[in-house]
C-alpha cells in the first residue's frame, strides 16, 4: 500500500508490480499508511490533517475525515 503527492491511497500487488485498486485520497498529500494487524485494514494520514480508515472489504472507507465544522 502507498501513498503520495497527490494523496491517492493505492494497494498494489507485490509479485507482479500492478496497482490493484486506489481506495480514495486526502486533501492534501499522502504523509502515511499502514495495515492493521490482522491485514483487514489500512490506516492512511494526509497532509489535510486527517486520518482515513479504509477496509479491504466492499465498504472501503470506514473513518471519513471530519466535516469542516468538527475539527
Amino acid at each position: 500500500v502507498t501513498t503520495g503527492d497527490d494523496g491517492t491511497v493505492r494497494l498494489w500487488d507485490i509479485e507482479s508490480g500492478l496497482e490493484l485498486f486506489a481506495l480514495g485520497k486526502h486533501a492534501g498529500k499522502g504523509t502515511g499508511v499502514a495495515f492493521s494487524p490482522d491485514g483487514t485494514r489500512i490506516a492512511s494520514t494526509g497532509s489535510d490533517g486527517t486520518l482515513r480508515i479504509w477496509s479491504l472489504g466492499p465498504n472501503r472507507e470506514i473513518l471519513p475525515p471530519p466535516r469542516p465544522a468538527d475539527r
